[in-house]
């Protein structure tokens, strides 16, 4: 059984969605982090509107009304004021008329929405709202996803997976160097990428995170690199008098720096283990040319190599 199937709150049909994701385990949900945030986190008053900017604020409820557009496309709308003490917006809920029983007059609600601009009012449509301030002003991650799961059920499954195991996450990072690269741990970072309380904690569990992928591919790389140095090539390559020559018959004088490329590519060639080079250099530096050098030695050699110019 799915490992998904045992988290609190998270049945069978989200399962599914969840696997066709990609998420198979509480691992791999942990491990989907957000691709960005809505900051809800400050609170603003309603004078601070601005046309085209989101707002979270607080206000009282008045004037709600509800009815139904039966003629051309069929819409259920209900409308509302926002007050607080500094001004009033206007706001519209459009075909969910559940919230008709939900909206109470003159009572406290706290919103967040993108403002918009009709006439000389503002406006906001189908904001977030909630009764309770509660975890409501927070900074809320925002998921890749396809068209059959929302973000609401994508969040409570990795709150779920975060509260699921009583047991710490695993950090593979001893201490002394997390205190020399002033890194946090592992399941701090894990909670504060899905779930930071403030733009530092962000900050910080980006920082361990980061540098964990770019560690580890480091050390995958000279772990493959060590492995590889190890390895004796069958290939010998001793004659190099058709690149030579070739070099001689350009029409200009090779740079100091391109010099220095094919006396370290020849110096590979002569090592007898496997070349992994990479020629890096500016547009129109000149890097094709040592690169004909190094299949020209090839092919005197009795060897095949492959020369591709996607440019």
């Amino acid at each position: 059984m799915s490992e998904l199937a045992d988290l609190k709150g998270i049945g069978p049909k989200i399962v599914q969605k969840l696997n066709n994701l990609g998420i198979y385990n509480i691992k791999d949900m942990l491990e989907y982090y957000p691709r960005t945030y809505v900051d809800k986190s400050k609170l603003s008053h309603i004078c601070d509107a601005r046309e085209g900017e989101s707002i979270a604020f607080k206000g009282i409820i008045t004037n709600i009304t509800s009815k139904k557009l039966t003629y051309g496309r069929k819409l259920y709308i209900i409308t509302a004021d926002i007050k607080d003490e500094t001004g009033q917006i206007y706001i519209t809920w459009y075909n969910q008329p559940y919230l008709k029983n939900v909206l109470k007059e003159n009572t406290k609600l706290y919103l967040y929405g993108k403002v918009e601009k009709k006439g000389f009012f503002y406006n906001i449509s189908n904001p977030e709202f909630s009764y309770n301030e509660k975890n409501f002003f927070t900074i809320q991650p925002v998921y890749s996803k396809n068209s059959e799961i929302n973000q609401f059920e994508i969040r409570r499954a990795v709150k779920a997976s975060l509260e699921h195991s009583d047991k710490p996450i695993n950090d593979p990072f001893p201490e002394y160097l997390k205190k020399r690269y002033d890194l946090c741990d592992k399941e701090y970072a894990v909670k504060n990428i899905h779930f930071p309380a403030s733009d530092s904690d962000f900050f910080y569990a980006r920082k361990r995170l980061v540098f964990e992928e770019f560690f580890l591919m480091q050390l995958a790389l000279f772990t493959l690199k060590n492995r590889i140095s190890k390895e004796k090539s069958p290939i010998e390559i001793e004659k190099y008098d058709l690149s030579d020559n070739f070099t001689k018959t350009l029409p200009f004088t090779l740079t100091n720096d391109q010099i220095k490329s094919i006396e370290e590519i020849k110096k590979d060639f002569r090592s007898g283990y496997p070349m992994h080079r990479l020629l890096q250099g500016d547009v129109g530096s000149g890097k094709t040319v040592i690169a004909l050098y190094a299949v020209m030695c090839i092919f005197q050699n009795g060897y095949q190599s492959a020369f591709m110019a996607p440019t």
